[in-house]
């Protein structure tokens, strides 16, 4: 028997794949990235140039990411991006985005350190999921919630013969204290 080389996969199979894949991150909001820090040279998936609001084709480096990284961030996700290079490794955080609008988006941000055969920092690899509308949602269910609670609270003390101003202070408030804790 002799021993067969491994097949490569076509150009129309790798194209359907690439296809598949930008696909895949258009509709989950995902974006994939790489750095190489010698370099200084970022290649991001299409996907990604739409979170951070960036015209494709766009020449990229470290400094354009950190561009549209919210001020707020900015040290920490550095921070945290240079931790990672040191160690290697996976890294996660979220942080926040600033469109050329002024539109504040919200990313996951999840990757790994890259370290050649002798140990050292050679750049990272990841991926970021704009998460804006799920945690705008969380934020209302959140709200929603303790408003009810404000509801309950006032309809209670609206029971028990309170007066009114009171009651209504619980509405305007906002947020009410129920056995010691906020609701």
């Amino acid at each position: 028997m002799t021993e067969q080389a491994p097949s490569r996969p076509s150009a129309l199979v790798i194209q359907a794949l690439e296809r598949q894949l930008a696909v895949a991150q258009r509709i989950t909001h995902i974006g994939s990235w790489e750095w190489n820090a010698s370099t200084n040279e970022v290649t991001w998936s299409a996907a990604l140039y739409r979170i951070y609001d960036i015209d494709p084709g766009t020449p990229l480096s470290f400094e354009t990411f950190l561009s549209r990284v919210h001020p707020e961030d900015r040290e920490r996700v550095q921070k945290q991006i240079s931790d990672a290079m040191q160690r290697g490794g996976r890294f996660a955080h979220l942080d926040r985005v600033v469109w050329r609008d002024g539109t504040v988006r919200e990313l996951d941000t999840a990757g790994e350190g890259l370290l050649d055969a002798a140990g050292k920092p050679v750049g990272l690899i990841g991926t970021s999921r704009d998460v804006t509308e799920e945690r705008r949602r969380a934020r209302a269910v959140q709200r929603s919630r303790q408003l009810q609670g404000c509801e309950r609270v006032a309809l209670e003390q609206l029971a028990a013969g309170k007066p009114l101003l009171d009651v209504l202070s619980v509405i305007v408030r906002g947020d009410v204290m129920a056995g010691g804790r906020k609701v």
